[in-house]
């Protein structure tokens, strides 16, 4: 009855686990026939990888990734970039040779060509954001442009490795759409080893720096389909069982060397594929030290959980351990559907440890790099106890005021047993531009460990005009100005407000392209000011910027512009009655400029119907004097 209620839990976690995942519905499959040189069999020899496509969490880059295989642009699909332990990538190119002889050139060497760019459709939106699923060993995800999350086209690539600390933080992060089936990443570690082409830079361009061959070609020679990993074609909607094992290549429980009783764990198993499955029976082959204690699966039939969901079988692993060291193991699974006949491998850790106490930290250093001075930043480390007696933290302390920590989980006097661990958060908040260096000492009943700390204090630079002159003008004649904003640190530079003060405030306004993000290092925004007078005189007034740079929070620009106003000392000028042939009246026009600015006379002009009649001499007044305030 007990084993009962422990299945039943099992396969509670485990459906909640997939449906968390949004995989339960995951039922659209893709096959890749992969062909390359085999050198143990001197031939070229194909191989099938079979890849699962979360639809159901992923639904535009999957539709994306269906429309290349059923158009069957992926057909002759060339592996053009392997990095061992980071990733495998292709759907850039293909390689369509005229004959078997034919060698791989690149596109512009004219004629007869059989490197062959893939035509791609419009870029699709990111799905990162939508779906918990990250870049962990096995995954399928799209390859992105630099700085654009929104670019993914028709190249992806499959994680080697557990890639999620960087690709899930990096371009918005790379969707992950599916993942490879079975043991398909035997294929993949084996592509990864294969030596890299350096040549190919040369012949074919810096895109296949990275160009993996599976039979490197005589030097001075061409490059021939033979030597290249192809995928030959790839077809959509197979029809298979997936079967999935929970957890999977997971660590055992820790065992105490000597302890007979031994650690137990549970694996459940399911049928995430769209045709149901049917467990051969699971032969024991494991080493003395771990047994298959339970098998509530071998000849079970198990339907798909999109069909079914709590269909399930779970089976157990004994871990006794009989010294101290780290054994590795793997269990096949073998299923069928029809005649068709697959197997999945269960690969197993499992770690002896002493009866002692042994104090056991996640990480020996942690690099923090550029951070703000306004700015902090955290990483967690983890303690743990990999001895069979309990473990007391005596003290946590940090050297260097810039590292802190929060010891919520492990305080002074904290007890772990046996396998226990708990988070020590370490925050890094620079006071100073600088490289700044700390350690975190951890000391505890099974010994003491310390953390070497590293990062970098950055701070962003307001650099900006401390005056905006607009010089003269009329009234109700604007004048506008730009006033460039720039970040001369290396932090981003964040503006916080922009406000405009003073007395003469109401006659200057402003517009801007500033972000409300940060201004990246070297980068910079405009704010474009108008003077818009209403009345003469000189205007003031100021601008104040607030921003997160540290040594200088607060810019305060001075705004200034002046008005002109002309004014004449009479505004219509009668001449006394005159004989003909007298001489001629005169009378005196004085100007005067009672403005806050200088005034520049352009020209002086009578005009009219009798304009011949009279004439001026402005001797005083001539064309491009200046009349100050």
């Amino acid at each position: 009855m007990q084993h009962s209620k422990s299945t039943f839990i099992h396969s509670l976690l485990l459906l909640s686990f997939l449906c968390l995942h949004g995989i339960a519905s995951a039922t659209e499959i893709v096959r890749f026939n992969v062909k390359y040189y085999d050198s143990a069999q001197d031939t070229v020899i194909d191989h099938i990888l079979d890849i699962e496509l979360f639809d159901n969490t992923t639904p535009l880059t999957t539709a994306n990734f269906l429309n290349y295989v059923n158009a069957g642009k992926y057909d002759g699909l060339l592996v053009n970039r392997s990095q061992i332990g980071f990733i495998i990538q292709a759907g850039r190119y293909t390689f369509r040779p005229v004959t078997p002889t034919s060698f791989l050139r690149p596109i512009n060497e004219g004629t007869g060509l059989e490197l062959v760019p893939l035509e791609s459709s419009s870029p699709i939106k990111s799905e990162f954001n939508l779906t918990s699923i990250t870049n962990v060993r096995g995954t399928l995800a799209m390859a992105l442009l630099s700085h654009d999350p929104n670019s993914a086209t028709n190249e992806w690539f499959i994680n080697l490795n557990d890639n999620s600390p960087n690709l899930d933080n990096q371009n918005g992060g790379f969707t992950v759409f599916g993942r490879v089936i079975d043991n398909g990443m035997n294929l993949a570690d084996e592509i990864s080893l294969f030596p890299i082409l350096s040549v190919a830079v040369d012949v074919l361009g810096p895109d296949f720096a990275d160009l993996p061959v599976g039979n490197p070609p005589p030097f001075g020679t061409g490059i021939l389909e033979e030597n290249l990993i192809i995928v030959n074609s790839a077809t959509a909607s197979i029809q298979r069982p997936v079967l999935i094992i929970n957890p999977d290549a997971t660590p055992l429980p820790l065992d105490v060397s000597g302890d007979a009783t031994g650690s137990l764990q549970f694996f459940t198993l399911t049928n995430t594929g769209n045709q149901a499955l049917t467990v051969t029976p699971i032969v024991d082959n494991l080493s003395a030290e771990l047994t298959l204690e339970t098998d509530n699966c071998s000849g079970v039939t198990l339907d798909p959980i999109s069909i079914n969901p709590v269909s399930s079988c779970d089976i157990s692993i004994r871990f006794i351990a009989a010294t101290t060291s780290i054994i590795t193991d793997a269990l096949d699974i073998s299923y069928f559907f029809n005649t068709d006949n697959y197997t999945k491998t269960l690969n197993l850790r499992a770690e002896g440890v002493p009866a002692t106490a042994v104090l056991d930290v996640s990480r020996v250093s942690l690099a923090f790099l550029q951070t703000d001075l306004t700015a902090t930043r955290s990483k967690t480390i983890t303690i743990r106890n990999k001895g069979g007696a309990a473990l007391t933290i005596n003290s946590i302390t940090s050297d260097n005021t810039d590292y802190t920590f929060d010891n919520a989980g492990c305080t002074t006097a904290t007890v772990l047993a046996l396998d226990e661990t708990c988070d020590l958060v370490i925050s890094f908040s620079p006071t100073t531009q600088a490289t700044i260096t700390g350690n975190i000492d951890i000391s505890t009943t099974a010994g003491n460990a310390s953390v070497q700390l590293g990062g970098v204090g950055v701070d962003p630079v307001l650099l900006v005009s401390s005056t905006v002159d607009f010089g003269t003008t009329i009234l109700s004649q604007p004048i506008l100005k730009s006033l460039v904003v720039a970040n001369d640190g290396a932090a981003g530079l964040l503006l916080t407000t922009f406000e405009i003060t003073g007395t003469d405030a109401d006659t200057f306004s402003f517009t801007s392209n500033c972000p409300d993000a940060a201004i990246n290092a070297n980068g910079f925004c405009l704010i474009n000011i108008t003077f818009t007078p209403t009345s003469i005189g000189t205007k003031t007034a100021t601008l104040t910027i607030n921003s997160n740079d540290a040594d200088n929070p607060q810019a305060i620009i001075a705004l200034t512009g002046s008005v002109a106003d002309l004014n004449s000392s009479d505004g219509n000028i009668a001449f006394a009655n005159t004989v003909v042939g007298d001489p001629a009246s005169t009378r005196v026009l004085t100007l005067e400029n009672l403005g806050g600015g200088s005034i520049t006379i352009n020209s002086i002009t009578v005009s009219g119907t009798d304009a011949n009649l009279f004439s001026f001499d402005s001797a005083g007044c001539a064309m491009n004097s200046t009349l100050g305030s």
